[in-house]
């Protein structure tokens, strides 16, 4: 396995993928968007040619946000997702960002587990932020300012 910048050829089947994890979905066009922005970071994870997980990641100033990180069903629970955010926080660091935040559904414990493994922080809830099903959304965030001293 190994992680690579997406390209415009990964968006069929990242786009793909998006569909399987999640129940509502970005676009092609989303990916798309994000793909040609300067200030966005799209990575893949590849086994051989097939794409198993992404990670999008995109940096405001000094700020960055994870807007969305997926592993395929069949390849979970093997250090993908976990290799993905490591590779986040270190372009996190990097691009000197004081810190690194995301939002996950409030019933993701799979995730939760893996983003307090990293240093994340539960920061916030946003009471209703996810659709299909309504659920709470919690913001993660992990700062680097004490890193960087």
């Amino acid at each position: 396995m190994k992680i690579v910048k997406m390209t415009e050829e990964d968006l069929r089947e990242v786009s793909y993928l998006e569909r399987e994890c999640f129940s509502n979905p970005w676009s092609y066009d989303s990916f798309h968007s994000e793909l040609m922005k300067d200030d966005s970071f799209l990575f893949v994870a590849k086994e051989e040619k097939q794409i198993i997980g992404y990670i999008v990641i995109n940096i405001i100033v000094d700020e960055g946000y994870i807007l969305n990180v997926a592993v395929s069903k069949e390849h979970r629970k093997n250090g993908i997702a976990s290799e993905l955010i490591e590779d986040a926080l270190f372009l996190a660091k990097q691009k000197n960002l004081r810190f690194l935040s995301l939002e996950v559904r409030s019933s993701n414990i799979p995730a939760k587990k893996l983003y307090e493994k990293f240093g994340f922080a539960e920061v916030t809830v946003r009471k209703d932020y996810y659709s299909s099903p309504k659920e709470d959304a919690i913001l993660y965030t992990k700062y680097f300012e004490e890193e960087l001293c």
